[in-house]
């Protein structure tokens, strides 16, 4: 006694075509965006940020909270919470 296997469904195959994408000579508002480079050693977590302008983790921690330091939350993990990017601490001099 053999079973019936149920008949195969064929997928239908559309062709695609490649759209182009917007370079520097086609400037507009339906342009593809372009995520920023980030350089080996530019953001920096609190730790080494405390490293890098000889204040406190816990004087960077109140400027992060009054707005003052501008800061990526990365969430809990290993390394701490926050990227400091490396030019808004050459920044920091100002306030």
């Amino acid at each position: 006694m053999s079973e019936a296997k149920p008949p195969l469904r064929k997928l239908a195959v559309h062709a695609t075509t490649a759209l182009p994408l917007a370079g520097p000579s086609q400037a507009g508002a339906a342009s593809v965006f372009q995520p920023p480079v980030y350089h080996p050693g530019q953001w920096l977590c609190l730790a080494e940020a405390a490293a890098y302008t000889g204040l406190p983790q816990s004087t960077l921690r109140k400027l992060l909270a009054s707005r003052k330091l501008r800061a990526l939350d990365t969430g809990p993990r290993v390394g701490g919470r926050w990227r400091i990017k490396r030019s808004d601490l050459d920044d920091i001099s100002a306030l």
